[in-house]
C-alpha cells in the first residue's frame, strides 16, 4: 500500500515539513510464484508544490 505522511510546522513565516513516503518498491530481481520477474519500481522524483508553485524537487 502506498501513502505519504506529512508533518508541518510554521514558525516566523517559515514552514518546515517532514514527509514519510511508503510505496511498494521492487528491485527488479525478484520473481513471482510463476517464475516471472517482478518489474522494478522506484521513486525517481519528488516534487513539492504550494498551490501551483514548485517549492522543492528531489
Amino acid at each position: 500500500m502506498a501513502g505519504i505522511k506529512i508533518r508541518a510546522k510554521e514558525k516566523n513565516g517559515i514552514t518546515e515539513f517532514k514527509a514519510l513516503v511508503e510505496h511498494p518498491m521492487e528491485t527488479g530481481n525478484r520473481k513471482d510464484s510463476k517464475g516471472n520477474i517482478i518489474p522494478a519500481q522506484f521513486i525517481q522524483e519528488v516534487v513539492v508544490k504550494h498551490g501551483d508553485k514548485v517549492v522543492m524537487t528531489a
